[in-house]
């Protein structure tokens, strides 16, 4: 019986052409799920970044960090608009696709993170003028030479207070048995005395007469701001060898004082005069952080100029005579601490009143920064002012300023940086803001699905695939 060779070969044709078409369909089916995949991502990648465009234009324009609101809803609701717009756009049948779930969560980007927070600081000091930034040899140096005052300080002081305790209680009777040079003794206990209590007397901070009107707001409005939410608290003293100045938080210290208004530098449309004090402290006032300044300034240039009294071989040389002559009941070391101290803090009030006026101290001193004489610190406070030529240019309250913000904690000085940014941004702006209902980013989260077009598949069949994305202002 013949054998119809065409049928056969007709038939291998088409098995063949079919292996290819359907083989061509998966192709082209899977190269469209690459296609929307690739789309999906580029819509989420769109919404996110049109969510991020409502941002708080306040804070930004002022102090150069970007926050949004947190409310979870809202993102989820912007999100679902921007992505149901793009996927509304007509296109190709095959790179068709519908939206079935979208989520947007700010939990990982709390306005409240101080982490966060100071890495948006440290990009806005990058645009700082380079000089202020640079910590060069000389910065070091200062660094340097205030640990090791406030260190030798401390512990010259500590050996020297049990002594002069003992001494206010009660000097010992070193009279001869019969009675014979009472009298000189009785005047040296006197003038003893008397420079005891001169020395208590300058060793004490002076009490601020300026009285300053701005603080922080007696309502409710103060028991939102983020020192209160983080549970921060407030400090009266910064100066201790515990607590030594490094310089690994210059750029954020930077930007205090580039954005904050302080003593000598006021800034109009603050809720606080006395903003980069306030970051130091956080106490309530300007007046109370005014005075906590003053009196760590008073101890800082206390330490600095004791230190330069031992080290001017001048100036020990008047310090182991007169404490020679006039305490002779007390060890001469102490002694000279003793007269020493009264000089250094006569020297450091005036010190402090000039920082205040605007002009330039030092860190460290040489003989011609010098403005009082013993005799005259011996009897009084007050320094003669005259036409000063400082040694050095380094040496102004801004300075100063750096210096104590290097002493604060990283975690306290961001919630206070953000408590005077709250407290301006939602007082003179008119826009009602707080730390907490915004957050720096979101994380998206989106599905999609397409329906299948492959043969052997029912038409109801479909295809899902998920996007998720972190969108962060960068």
């Amino acid at each position: 019986m013949p054998v119809n060779r065409k049928g056969f070969s007709s038939l291998y044709i088409i098995m063949i052409l079919s292996s290819l078409a359907f083989l061509i369909l998966v192709l082209i089916e899977g190269a469209s799920g690459f296609a929307l995949r690739s789309r999906a991502e580029g819509i989420c990648m769109l919404a996110g970044e049109s969510i991020l465009s409502e941002y708080q234009r306040s804070l930004w324009g002022r102090y150069g960090i970007f926050a949004m609101r947190a409310s979870n809803e809202r993102l989820t609701a912007l999100a679902d608009f921007y992505i149901e717009g793009n996927l509304a756009v007509e296109g190709d049948n095959i790179l068709r696709m519908t939206k079935v779930s979208c989520r947007a969560d700010s939990q990982e980007y709390p306005g409240l993170d101080g982490e966060q927070f100071a890495v948006q600081i440290r990009q806005a000091a990058a645009f700082l003028a380079a000089e202020d930034l640079l910590f060069d040899a000389q910065s070091e140096s200062i660094c340097s030479d205030v640990r090791e005052a406030l260190t030798w300080s401390e512990a010259r002081r500590s050996t020297a207070e049990e002594e002069i305790r003992h001494t206010e209680e009660g000097p010992s009777d070193s009279g001869s048995p019969d009675g014979s040079g009472e009298e000189e003794q009785a005047e040296e206990v006197a003038a003893m005395r008397s420079l005891l209590k001169r020395y208590r007397e300058a060793d004490e901070p002076r009490e601020n007469g300026n009285v300053r009107q701005k603080a922080l707001p007696c309502d409710g409005a103060a028991d939102g701001l983020p020192t209160r939410l983080l549970g921060i608290p407030s400090q009266k003293m910064l100066l201790s060898s515990s607590v030594l100045p490094h310089p690994f938080a210059l750029p954020e210290n930077e930007y205090i004082l580039a954005k904050c208004s302080y003593a000598t530098c006021l800034l109009e449309s603050c809720a606080l005069d006395l903003e980069a004090e306030y970051v130091l402290f956080g106490l309530p006032s300007d007046s109370e952080n005014e005075q906590e300044v003053r009196n760590s300034l008073f101890w800082l240039r206390s330490a600095l100029n004791l230190s330069h009294i031992y080290a001017d071989s001048g100036k020990k040389a008047q310090v182991s005579a007169l404490a020679a002559s006039v305490l002779t009941l007390i060890p001469l070391p102490v002694a000279e601490f003793i007269v020493a101290g009264i000089w250094a803090a006569v020297e450091a009030r005036n010190d402090v009143e000039l920082l205040f006026d605007g002009e330039v101290v030092p860190f460290v001193k040489t003989a011609a920064d010098w403005a009082s004489g013993l005799d005259g610190a011996l009897s009084r406070d007050a320094v003669p002012r005259g036409a000063r030529e400082p040694s050095s240019g380094i040496g102004t309250y801004k300075d100063y300023l750096r210096l104590l913000l290097l002493m604060v904690p990283a975690d306290r000085k961001r919630a206070r940086l953000m408590d005077v940014m709250q407290l301006n941004i939602a007082g003179p702006e008119g826009d009602p803001f707080n730390f907490r209902a915004y957050a720096y980013g979101f994380t998206l989260e989106a599905s999609f699905d397409k329906r299948m077009r492959l043969p052997g598949y029912w038409a109801g069949h479909s295809r899902k695939g998920s996007v998720r994305q972190e969108h962060v202002y960068r």
